[in-house]
């Protein structure tokens, strides 16, 4: 029996804009995980640097889910449904190049409606919904999630 393709699409949005909400959660991060920036820009390009591969080089925070997902074995196709400008400007080009199976996706007013622009853009039965700020997630805890909801 084939398995069925499975699409990821990574929600990598966000706005852009200043609010005490956004401030917050910067003082619980530091709370939490004693970091502390001041967050400007989409949090999915924050630069951080994972301990794990590219030999401890810093990179926007969304390469490193994309890299997990495109390793995955079971992912048959990954859309970012994001800032494509800012996306495109910030990460690796070789990931997003043509004949790959990574598709940018323009972001709309809405964590919603970009759930359903995704949704929408896989077309496929079966859709894994990715976060883009997870860089510590491996392949194998990816494939075991979809071999338990298998």
């Amino acid at each position: 029996m084939a398995l069925e393709k499975i699409v990821a699409v990574v929600l990598a949005g966000g706005v852009k804009r200043f609010s005490f909400r956004e401030f917050y959660h910067q003082l619980e991060d530091l709370f939490s995980y004693r970091e502390w920036y001041f967050r400007r820009g989409y949090k999915s390009l924050k630069r951080i640097k994972v301990n794990r591969g590219a030999a401890g080089k810093s990179r926007p925070m969304l390469e490193y889910i994309l890299n997990t997902l495109r390793s995955t074995e079971c992912i048959d196709k990954i859309l970012v449904v994001g800032p494509e400008k800012e996306i495109r400007e910030k990460i690796d080009p070789d990931l997003i190049s043509e004949g790959g199976n990574i598709e940018l996706v323009q972001q709309k007013e809405s964590y919603g409606r970009n759930v359903k622009e995704g949704y929408d853009r896989a077309g496929e039965k079966y859709v894994l919904f990715v976060t883009s700020d997870s860089p510590t997630t491996k392949e194998k805890d990816v494939s075991e999630f979809i071999e338990i909801c298998r």
